[in-house]
């Protein structure tokens, strides 16, 4: 019911009370499990994050030897995995624009970012450790462009929403190229 509230009315908008009201919980009940309306919302992106990963077909880190081409072949992988859990469902895009509004502005969301932002310095190890991933600018720069490149392009399609099949898996091709050209050796 949050998650519904949420991507109708966006993350300004929605309303604890609509929230309980539906849920047929109590004030009470939702302040001893959440401090505000933010924790609440960045609770259910994190539990909509968790369950995506879950769900996924391919494995959630990177492979730790074989050729370079494996890196890159498991990075198609896992996102188009990532892709096919977000197909057809309209509220995740929602959410996904409600929270990129929040960047910079809520330390919850800031300490999420973080830790996605942790993730893509293990996997850009990995590549650069399987001759994947470019090793002649620092490593940090390169998980500062690649995680922005992310942010953006998340950014973008929560700002579009659900696209054709089609037109999601030439997105995600095309997404893919520019991550390969910007890392890759």
């Amino acid at each position: 019911m949050a998650t519904a509230e949420f991507a109708e009315h966006g993350f300004h908008e929605a309303s604890v009370n609509r929230i309980l009201r539906e849920s047929e919980l109590s004030k009470g009940s939702f302040y001893y499990t959440f401090e505000d309306k933010e924790d609440l919302f960045v609770t259910l992106i994190r539990e909509h994050i968790t369950a995506a990963f879950e769900a996924l077909d391919a494995p959630l880190s990177p492979p730790s030897e074989g050729p370079p081409e494996g890196f890159w072949a498991w990075i198609e992988g896992l996102s188009m995995s990532l892709l096919e859990q977000l197909h057809g469902r309209v509220e995740l895009y929602a959410l996904g624009h409600s929270f990129y509004a929040l960047q910079g502005r809520s330390e919850r969301v800031e300490r999420l970012l973080a830790e996605g932002r942790g993730w893509t310095v293990e996997v850009l190890q990995a590549g650069q450790a399987l001759g994947a991933v470019r090793q002649d600018l620092p490593l940090e720069l390169l998980v500062d462009a690649a995680f922005s490149l992310g942010i953006s392009m998340d950014r973008w399609a929560a700002r579009v929403g659900p696209m054709a099949p089609e037109r999601e898996a030439k997105f995600m091709r095309g997404s893919l190229d520019l991550f390969r050209r910007l890392l890759a050796p």
